[in-house]
């Protein structure tokens, strides 16, 4: 009951901290892969889609619409800029929640994607069926 801080085991650590995703990056990678210089910017990526699908939604409601608002997935795009920094650069080969947040956002941008591309395209013409499998390709490359 009385224990010290640095007498904390494992099994007397919180939940949070017993139970926080770990990185399966060797902690040597961490300095050589935040050394590209372009490995940080590109997270923000997301947040240039994100930009770029809040400004062109209703063209984007209208050529491919989608079960979810387009102002609603830009939203979703530009935070998973943020949440894809937080846990490829900032929590790089360290044990951190953000690498939950980050697969979660990203398997519900993917979710939406698909029903885009099954969904949305034009079905019956040769422009729709090009278009389904250039996205069928982006899940076999």
């Amino acid at each position: 009951l009385f224990r010290s801080p640095t007498a904390m085991t494992a099994s007397s650590a919180s939940w949070f901290e017993r139970h926080r995703p770990k990185s399966s990056v060797p902690v040597e990678w961490r300095p050589i892969v935040l050394a590209v210089p372009y490995y940080a910017p590109s997270c923000f990526t997301f947040c240039l889609l994100g930009l770029l699908a809040g400004y062109y939604q209703e063209e984007l409601q209208q050529k491919l619409p989608c079960l979810l608002p387009w102002s609603w997935m830009s939203v979703l795009l530009f935070l998973q800029g943020f949440a894809s920094f937080l846990a490829d650069v900032h929590s790089l080969a360290r044990s951190s929640w953000w690498h939950m947040v980050d697969a979660v956002e990203a398997s519900i941008l993917v979710a939406i994607y698909t029903e885009v591309m099954i969904f949305g395209v034009g079905h019956g013409t040769l422009r729709g069926l090009f278009q389904l499998l250039v996205a069928l390709g982006g899940y076999v490359g």
